[in-house]
């Protein structure tokens, strides 16, 4: 097919070609001369004019089969023509197309290289907008990182903060980096400012708890330790009470008995002095009877007596010792007041209590005999 043919095919349109192949300008004609030529037949009413009809209609139909067979064999030969082209074509694009393909493809490589490359720069001008607004967005939310925490922890925040230089690295959001910075240093040494108050608020009133709990305590002490002193006075005393009262109810059997002894000592010293005066009479002697305070065994003077008892062997101490002490060496309970009145002091107070040395204890002991001495001869002359 050369340029000249395909030019003069390509010129005709799809439907003057069809009417090339069927050659329907001359076959058109005949047709419409075939068809006029029928025009006055209206009806057949005899056999002549069946036959005419016949006639008629057989070359009206050969026509037409005639055109068909034209047609189908227009397009046999078309469908061959196709299929040629179609060759032909297939052959003619293999010579090129692989040129083409190459030629192409080193144009699509280039191409596609230019677009990588192009999108490897919006990538990283993407990831280094988006490195700057992190750390832009990292200052800004510093103080939100610290909400409820310690100064110690604000505070490291905020020189971490301080230590952050505005360079060039921030490029073109410089500017949006100094604003953010400076934001949060305001934000954070506020908060660092209430922090160090609140943790020093909370530090004076935990003192302040502590101290209160202590002087609570130890009023608890106190108040326990003076019930505990009271239990014991009220001990001291009731016992000293009924010591008392023993000790009165013994000295009265003990009065009584003496009395009853000084009766019959004066019986018998009246008896005696009858002897005496018989004796005398007789013999012309005078004999001096015994008087009460003769008969006694004991010393009068009180400190003759209290020189006389055995306290040779007293050994000073330190003052550890208390009445309850005194008590339970003793066999029955003492009062301070009643250890006073025997002439025996504390040698100091320890937490207001009275403490006593050794040597007291021994003091003691040599008082109460001297008392009990006194009160046995009370009873004895009160009694006579």
């Amino acid at each position: 097919m050369n340029t000249e043919t395909t030019q003069a095919q390509t010129a005709l349109t799809l439907p003057q070609r069809a009417a090339v192949a069927l050659n329907s300008s001359k076959t058109e004609e005949d047709l419409r001369a075939l068809v006029a030529s029928s025009i006055d037949i209206t009806e057949v009413k005899n056999s002549a004019g069946r036959d005419q009809a016949h006639a008629i209609g057989m070359r009206l139909r050969t026509a037409r089969t005639s055109i068909e067979k034209t047609g189908k064999a227009a397009r046999e030969d078309a469908k061959e023509f196709c299929a040629a082209v179609i060759a032909e074509e297939r052959r003619l694009i293999d010579i090129i197309q692989p040129e083409e393909q190459r030629i192409i493809k080193m144009r699509d490589d280039y191409d596609a290289a230019i677009e990588a490359e192009r999108q490897a720069k919006i990538a990283a001008e993407r990831s280094r907008i988006e490195g700057i607004q992190n750390r832009i967005k990292e200052m800004a939310n510093a103080p939100l990182s610290v909400i409820g925490a310690g100064s110690g922890a604000i505070g490291m925040k905020l020189s971490a903060l301080l230590a952050v230089e505005i360079d060039d690295s921030f490029a073109e959001f410089k500017d949006q980096a100094a604003s953010a910075r400076a934001s949060s240093l305001e934000a954070l040494e506020r908060a660092y400012g209430a922090a160090l108050q609140a943790e020093e608020s909370a530090r004076i009133a935990e003192e302040q708890r502590r101290a209160e709990a202590a002087r609570i305590e130890a009023e608890r002490a106190e108040l326990a330790a003076l019930r505990a002193e009271k239990e014991a006075r009220e001990r001291a005393q009731a016992e000293q009470d009924r010591v008392a009262a023993e000790t009165k109810r013994e000295l009265e059997e003990w009065g009584k008995m003496l009395a009853d002894q000084r009766l019959s000592e004066e019986q018998r010293r009246a008896a005696e002095q009858e002897r005496f005066e018989d004796a005398e009479q007789a013999s012309g002697t005078v004999v001096k009877p015994l008087t009460p305070e003769a008969a006694w065994p004991f010393p009068n003077d009180a400190r003759q007596r209290q020189a006389a008892l055995p306290v040779a062997a007293i050994v000073d101490g330190p003052a550890v010792l208390g009445v309850g002490d005194f008590g339970a060496r003793l066999g029955f309970t003492v009062s301070v007041a009643f250890v006073s009145s025997l002439g025996i002091e504390p040698a100091e107070k320890i937490k207001g209590l009275p403490k006593y040395r050794e040597s007291d204890f021994q003091r003691l002991c040599a008082a109460l005999i001297v008392h009990i001495q006194e009160a046995a001869q009370a009873q004895l002359k009160q009694a006579a």
